[in-house]
């Protein structure tokens, strides 16, 4: 389901949730799941992951990712950014 400029402006009216208040109802290994599940019940969510080699570019990572998401909700997209050094970082490329 897309977001159209109405429903934001509608999930917008419905008033503002208390970040600080719902962290400290939540265990830190369900903050992350629960943040976005509840942004996903207001708006269009899209998650975009950087990929740095030797980093997290493994399969297993990748997978444990897009499992992640798909349980809290299999309509959020999944970005996957290549990685590429600037100025003092000495990381290679990542690959494509």
């Amino acid at each position: 389901r897309r977001s159209t400029a109405r429903n934001r402006k509608h999930a917008v009216q419905e008033g503002p949730v208390s970040i600080s208040a719902y962290r400290q109802s939540l265990s830190s290994a369900n903050r992350k799941s629960s943040f976005i599940a509840l942004a996903a019940t207001k708006a269009h969510v899209e998650i975009t992951t950087l990929i740095v080699l030797g980093k997290n570019d493994s399969a297993e990572e990748m997978d444990a990712l897009a499992s992640f998401l798909a349980s809290v909700s299999p309509d959020i997209p999944l970005h996957l950014t290549r990685y590429f050094p600037r100025w003092h970082e000495k990381t290679p490329a990542t690959p494509i």
